[in-house]
């Protein structure tokens, strides 16, 4: 209620009734903009129903940002439910398909919002994806973050020991540009190094949920640029908890 009394001068038409039918997915959405209202964001009131969620006002320009919350999936490549009380190693392949699908799909809507003339090909374009409902998504222990995984072709990472001594000679992380499906079809995780993705300026991820939300707004958010982005936004435009950019074909925390 506290969310819907910030949102509701922004929201669309018939935001409530959305909200009705997808809870989730819609909360989502009003709970990212009232973080970016936090975070001193100018948004724009939405007047019709087509189009991003999501625009903030920057002088002459938009910031558009279309928000998402996928589920596990369905079929062989669905991520299953975690086994209370069992060993077992995480989906890690399943997981970063499942993201890698979601910020497609959105990149389509966006290629529709040009042809459309809603968005312009100057405006930056940033896709919120919440993980919730991802399950094993979580990305706040991991050196690399499963996002940055689905855009960037790193992998996991690897150690390798001298069979002696046990001691570590090597590591770092292994390069995967490509994950093979169940039916063996593979798909790229190189996204932000497509031409074709240039238009999307960076991706958000979430896992805030009605039933869990962070201490502090956004506090939980990890934010990725996109380095061959048309539209590059300046580091810290949307605060995050933590934030990757790419600098001389290195990816950088900070």
């Amino acid at each position: 209620e506290r969310f819907w009394k910030q949102y509701q001068p922004y929201a669309d038409p018939g935001f409530k009734d959305k909200l009705a039918k997808r809870f989730h997915h819609h909360f989502w959405e009003m709970y990212l903009a009232c973080t970016l209202l936090y975070q001193d964001h100018v948004l724009v009131s939405k007047r019709r129903e087509k189009g991003p969620d999501i625009c903030i006002s920057k002088g002459n320009s938009c910031i558009w940002i279309e928000a998402c919350a996928p589920g596990p999936g369905e079929g062989p490549d669905a991520i299953p439910l975690p086994r209370l009380g069992e060993a077992e190693y995480v989906p890690e392949e399943k997981i970063v398909l499942r993201l890698r699908a979601a910020i497609h799909e959105k990149w389509k809507k966006y290629k529709e919002y040009l042809a459309s003339g809603t968005v312009s090909h100057p405006d930056p374009y940033v896709i919120a994806i919440n993980g919730a409902y991802v399950s094993y998504s979580s990305s706040g222990d991991l050196e690399l973050p499963y996002i940055v995984q689905a855009v960037s072709r790193i992998g996991p990472r690897y150690a390798t020991l001298n069979r002696e001594t046990l001691e570590v000679v090597d590591e770092g992380y292994a390069m995967r540009p490509k994950i093979l499906k169940m039916s063996r079809q593979p798909v790229s995780t190189d996204i932000f190094l497509e031409k074709e993705y240039e238009g999307i300026s960076g991706v958000l991820f979430s896992r805030a949920r009605v039933g869990n939300l962070p201490y502090k707004l956004g506090g939980e958010f990890v934010f990725v640029h996109n380095p061959r982005t048309l539209n590059p936004l300046p580091r810290g435009c949307i605060k995050a908890k933590r934030e990757f950019w790419c600098k001389d074909d290195l990816w950088i925390e900070g």
